[in-house]
């Protein structure tokens, strides 16, 4: 019973401050250019509306208008720059690689793959990880997107963008030390 009256206050609460929310909206909608960012935007404001509803505490000497518009606007901020920063980075990646990595004019099959993750194996102290392996077949072989390989794998996209920077990164480096050793023989 005492859920389903908070629930209730909350909803009451929610249809008071619904212009606060809307203002709020309504200033920082347009950082997003997409309908989808702007849709996100406003569920994720309510979700922080509900939460700081729920974390609000009254003897802290705070009042409860006043609260909830600074922290509404401080983490919609928060929100909304993580968010940016996250398109900012698949921008970027996707810039490089044109939202698609494909090599498909040296690499015809599999068994070239396999021959050349050996080749890059040829060292003791160089070998590819399980998922820098897969990571490496993925987009060469089944030229999947690094989005694609996100939603497969149940991460988020800068998770795959940052470990192809380090397959790539370890690659370069086994490069420079064979060229090096070649030079020296």
């Amino acid at each position: 019973m005492t859920n389903e009256v908070n629930n209730r206050n909350v909803e009451v609460l929610f249809q008071q401050y619904k212009p606060l929310l809307l203002g709020i909206y309504k200033r920082f909608h347009p950082m997003f250019n997409n309908k989808q960012d702007k849709e996100d935007l406003l569920s994720e404001m309510k979700l922080i509306f509900y939460k700081l509803i729920l974390e609000y505490d009254p003897s802290r000497g705070v009042d409860l208008p006043y609260y909830l518009k600074r922290m509404l606007e401080w983490r919609t901020f928060h929100y909304i720059t993580k968010q940016l920063k996250v398109k900012n980075r698949e921008t970027l990646v996707e810039s490089l690689t044109n939202g698609k990595v494909n090599y498909e004019e040296d690499l015809e099959n599999l068994e070239e793959i396999q021959r050349l993750i050996e080749v890059l194996s040829w060292d003791d102290d160089f070998s590819l990880g399980k998922k820098q392996r897969e990571l490496f077949i993925s987009i060469l072989k089944d030229e999947k997107t690094p989005q694609q390989i996100a939603e497969e794998e149940g991460v988020d996209v800068s998770t795959i963008h940052t470990r192809f920077h380090f397959l790539v990164k370890k690659i370069e480096k086994q490069k420079k030390l064979q060229e090096k050793r070649e030079q020296e023989n």
